[in-house]
């Protein structure tokens, strides 16, 4: 697969994000001067060490014994202005299937994507935001090999986008959720309808205070 080759010309840049999110609060804002939106380190989304996400209960109390598997990212960042009027991230994600039966013409990589837009967002030094995945997609398609979120004001990006990787697509870390060597590659099926806004899940009923409120459609 020589389309999994690395360049990581974004590896310094998430670097120096790394470093501001550690800094004091004065320190931070000034790393923002040159932009409105810079994404911070998450723990929460490690796919080499993928952790299972089951339907929360309504009543508040524990999982039921039937509750499903979601595939539940997050992303977190800084914001500079007063005040945002509205800022768009569009989120990919990169199921494998490893057993993928070749005959029946199931191909091992699975492809997905949506885009969500906040407004009237205030100047904070992390906000949270997030989709999910239907149980149905990582029952059929695999595990999470990938996510990515691209951060776009009036169409236009204002920073790199935050990304994950684990696995093959661990060599192809700095553009695989817009490379269409990759998205419409052979190995590779896209799907629509699976994966949606947090706040339209069962989890917007988690922390719902420490997450941004989409716009209605």
């Amino acid at each position: 697969m020589s389309f999994f080759k690395s360049t990581h010309r974004f590896l310094p840049f998430f670097a120096a994000f790394a470093m501001a999110a550690s800094l004091p609060a004065s320190a931070q804002e000034a790393s923002l001067a040159a932009g409105s939106v810079m994404p911070l380190p998450n723990k929460c989304t490690d796919l080499t060490k993928w952790e299972v996400k089951k339907t929360p209960s309504i009543s508040g109390g524990a999982s039921a014994s039937k509750a499903k598997v979601w595939g539940v990212f997050d992303v977190a960042f800084a914001t500079r202005p007063d005040w945002l009027d509205e800022l768009t991230v569009t989120y990919s994600v990169m199921l494998f299937k490893k057993d993928a039966d070749k005959e029946k013409g199931e191909k091992n990589f699975h492809f997905f994507r949506t885009t969500v837009s906040y407004g009237d967002i205030p100047k904070d030094r992390e906000h949270r935001a997030g989709v999910v995945l239907l149980p149905v997609a990582l029952q059929r398609w695999g595990v999470p090999m990938g996510f990515a979120a691209q951060f776009t004001i009036d169409g236009e990006e204002v920073c790199p986008a935050y990304h994950k990787e684990a696995g093959l697509l661990e060599k192809r870390a700095n553009d695989w959720w817009t490379a269409d060597q990759i998205i419409a590659g052979p190995a590779t099926e896209v799907h629509e309808g699976y994966l949606f806004d947090r706040a339209k899940s069962p989890f917007a009923l988690v922390e719902p205070d420490s997450y941004l409120t989409s716009r209605a459609n």
